[in-house]
């Protein structure tokens, strides 16, 4: 009787803290994610945000946007010239940002 009793207590704090987990995964992924670095030196500024990545470009040399899978796949490789932008979408993931001296790891 009391056996019976102990296994639904234990079946209860299993469940509520299966629940705890999931629910705190789906506010992680529900949760805006925005990533800002810059590169005093070079003037080159990097934005991760809700699946984009963009780089804006205040130098006076072009640089190059990689973006790498966390693989090791390179995903994306664009030129930002002097003064521009340069916008790169990606599907939701792990990945490594390279540009100028900055890389980061981004999770979208």
């Amino acid at each position: 009787m009391y056996l019976q009793y102990w296994r639904k207590i234990v079946i209860f704090v299993y469940m509520r803290t299966i629940y705890a987990i999931l629910l705190s995964i789906v506010m992680a992924a529900a949760m805006p994610f925005a990533v800002s670095a810059s590169d005093p030196g070079q003037k080159v500024e990097l934005t991760v945000k809700k699946g984009t990545v963009k780089v804006a470009n205040a130098s006076d040399e072009a640089v190059e946007l990689k973006v790498y899978a966390i693989t090791g796949a390179l995903v994306a490789n664009v030129s930002v010239a002097p003064g521009d932008e340069a916008v790169v979408e990606l599907a939701s993931g792990y990945y490594i940002v390279k540009v100028a001296d900055i890389a980061r790891r981004v999770a979208l």
